[in-house]
């Protein structure tokens, strides 16, 4: 008779499990919307720390060339800098004392941006370097 409690303590009933399984999916189902959020945002951010270098490496192209460069002049640089799988970098009107640098989110860094920032704006990030300073926009999402 002492054997037989013995291996009912050991075990689990169904309805403990249940509990059990219920229990992680209402944590996950918290959790992973909170996750998806985060890595957009990280990403994003990363964008905005590579649109920074890359007015750094203007600011070097126009110390050394006495205008800004364009996009195919910085070309391996920015291949460098950003992974193409989360945004795409292009510098647009490139002058003499202006120039203006995009960073365009693609493939699921856009589906994302879309999905749980839909109307923000935010798919889009540009720096725009003239005269009368440098204008980050769109500004809610710097």
């Amino acid at each position: 008779m002492r054997r037989q409690l013995l291996v009912k303590a050991l075990g689990f009933t169904l309805i403990e499990l249940m509990i059990a399984i219920a229990v992680v999916a209402i944590l996950a189902a918290i959790a992973y919307p909170s996750y998806n959020r985060f890595i957009t945002k990280a990403a994003r951010d990363e964008a905005k720390s590579t649109l920074q270098q890359i007015e750094l490496l203007q600011e070097a192209w126009r110390r050394d060339n006495g205008v800004y460069a364009d996009a195919t002049a910085l070309a391996a640089q920015l291949t460098a800098l950003g992974e193409a799988d989360k945004y795409s970098y292009t510098i647009t009107s490139a002058g003499r004392t202006s120039y203006e640098a995009v960073a365009t989110a693609v493939g699921t860094q856009a589906a994302r941006e879309a999905a749980q920032f839909s109307g923000a704006g935010c798919e889009e990030l540009t720096i725009t370097v003239n005269l009368a300073g440098v204008t980050r926009e769109p500004e809610r999402c710097w």
